[in-house]
C-alpha cells in the first residue's frame, strides 16, 4: 500500500508545473509557420515549451521535439512519424488521433494523456497510434485500451502494468520488469507484440 501511494504523489507530483514555467514559447502560428518553412529539413523545436498550445492537425513528422513540454498542448489528429520527442513532456497532452508511428519517444513523460473524448477506453477512431514507436526508458501513466502499440518497444522503462480492473497502464521506474495481467485483450491493446523487456 505504501509503494502504492508513494508512486502515486510522485505522479502527482510529476504533473505541477515546473518551476520557472511560463508562457510557451512560440505561438501555434509560429509553430504552423516553422513547420511549413522546413522544407528539405526536419522542423527543430527541441527544448521548445510548447505547452497548452493548440497543434491538433499539424504534421510533425520527422521533427526533432526532444526535450520539448508539450504539457496539456492539444494534438488531435497531429502527426509524429519517425519524430524525435526523447525527454519530451507530454503530460496531459490531448493525443485523440495522433499518429507516433515509429517515433523516438525514450525517456518521455506521458502521465494522463488525453486518449478519448469520453471516459470509456477510446474506440479505434479515436485512438492515438504508436506501431513502431521507442518508449524506451520512458514514464507512463496512461490509459492505453484500445491503442495500437504494435512493435512499439518499452526497454528500460522501468514496471509497466495494467489493472486487472481497469484499463490503464503505469509505469514506473522502480521494478525492472513488467507485468501483463491475463484479462487484457491483445486485440484491444495491439501490445501482443510489444518489445516488453528490462534491457
Amino acid at each position: 500500500m505504501r509503494r502504492w501511494i508513494g508512486g502515486l504523489l510522485i505522479a502527482a507530483g510529476a504533473l505541477l508545473p515546473a518551476p520557472g514555467a511560463g508562457a510557451a514559447d512560440l505561438t501555434a502560428d509560429q509553430v504552423r509557420a516553422t513547420l511549413t518553412a522546413a522544407v528539405g529539413h526536419a522542423a527543430d523545436f527541441s527544448g521548445k515549451n510548447l505547452a497548452e498550445l493548440d497543434l491538433s492537425g499539424l504534421d510533425f513528422s520527422h521533427a526533432n521535439l526532444a526535450k520539448a513540454d508539450l504539457f496539456g498542448a492539444k494534438l488531435v489528429g497531429a502527426k509524429f512519424v519517425g519524430a524525435r520527442l526523447a525527454g519530451a513532456r507530454l503530460d496531459l497532452a490531448w493525443i485523440m488521433r495522433a499518429d507516433f508511428t515509429d517515433a523516438d519517444l525514450s525517456e518521455v513523460s506521458l502521465f494522463g494523456p488525453v486518449v478519448s473524448f469520453t471516459m470509456a477506453p477510446a474506440p479505434p477512431s479515436e485512438a492515438p497510434r504508436f506501431p513502431g514507436a521507442n518508449f524506451s526508458g520512458a514514464r507512463i501513466i496512461a490509459r492505453l485500451a484500445g491503442v495500437d502499440l504494435r512493435g512499439a518497444r518499452f526497454v528500460n522503462a522501468g514496471s509497466a502494468s495494467i489493472s486487472r480492473t481497469s484499463p490503464w497502464a503505469r509505469c514506473a521506474t522502480t521494478s525492472p520488469a513488467p507485468i501483463l495481467p491475463a484479462p487484457i485483450s491483445p486485440m484491444r491493446t495491439s501490445i501482443a507484440r510489444s518489445l516488453l523487456s528490462p534491457g
